[in-house]
């Protein structure tokens, strides 16, 4: 089902290119001898895509064995099983970009688009379930636990027993390091977004509504290996001229298809703000 819906997505923005194309060599007339267009831009992209995973462990019953982190409510004198669940959440970023535009006709244009999210947060939780109840960062110290949270979540990660679940995003892709071990918390990625589509403004004047659609990809640096999902675009925005300069808004939905992170369709919303200048 996935994969009809993307294929149908794929066909509406090459259609929308045919019509572009099409509307061009039917009527020539309105055309504006000014008709390259460049833009920077910056602003925010809104995301939250997010990706669970659990697992146990079972504790071997050894009491001064140092990998333990000091669970709360291990007894130390038998094995225990102990419920590790791990959240890892990729957040918003901040965006700068540079988009060029070429007008077909007046009030429709064909675009390209690159733009990086230099810092997208990338962040991961973990909650502890054992014997009697589960715990987290807010109450694990209240347990009776000899070691803080943090520090006890990046020793029992960087030893023996916490080695076998690096592999899970919430431990590997979502932790950072300290002391050059595998810590636990949260850090960034940098996001690359490019992808071209087509622009149509309603009025034509100095104050230009317009929408856009387009397709493009994402490619996310800082994850194991650098992962690039595919995306479409829809959205709109506001183009306000003087003369062959102007300002410029735009707020535009990435679909984002089988995002690396959760494995789902995911919607990045960019909301952005910048200047042009047509010539």
């Amino acid at each position: 089902m996935k994969h009809r819906h993307s294929i149908s997505s794929i066909l509406a923005v090459v259609v929308a290119v045919a019509l572009a194309a099409a509307a061009v060599s039917a009527d020539d007339t309105g055309k504006d001898p000014a008709r390259n267009e460049v833009s920077v831009f910056g602003g925010i992209s809104i995301l939250d895509a997010q990706s669970t995973q659990q697992s146990t462990i079972t504790l071997p019953g050894i009491p001064a064995l140092p990998m333990l982190p000091g669970f709360p409510g291990y007894p130390g004198n038998g094995p225990q099983n102990v419920q590790l669940n791990t959240v890892t959440q990729l957040g918003n970023g901040a965006l700068l970009g540079v988009r060029y535009a070429f007008y077909l006709r007046k009030q429709l244009a064909l675009e390209v688009e690159g733009s990086v999210a230099p810092s997208q947060d990338l962040h991961s939780s973990v909650r502890l379930c054992g014997a009697t109840a589960c715990y987290g960062r807010g109450d694990y110290a209240g347990g009776g636990a000899v070691q803080a949270f943090d520090s006890a979540m990046s020793s029992f990660f960087a030893g023996p027993l916490g080695g076998r679940f690096r592999g899970l995003e919430g431990i590997h892709i979502g932790q950072g390091r300290i002391d050059g071990d595998f810590g636990y918390g949260e850090r960034s990625l940098t996001a690359w977004h490019y992808g071209a589509g087509v622009n149509y403004d309603f009025l034509g004047g100095d104050v230009r509504p317009f929408v856009t659609v387009g397709a493009g990809g994402v490619s996310y640096a800082g994850a194991p290996g650098t992962k690039t999902d595919f995306e479409l675009r829809f959205g709109a925005g506001l183009k306000v001229y003087f003369g062959r300069i102007g300002a410029r808004v735009d707020a535009v939905d990435h679909l984002v298809f089988d995002n690396f992170l959760t494995g789902h369709d995911e919607h990045d919303v960019h909301v952005t703000g910048g200047a042009f200048v047509r010539f």
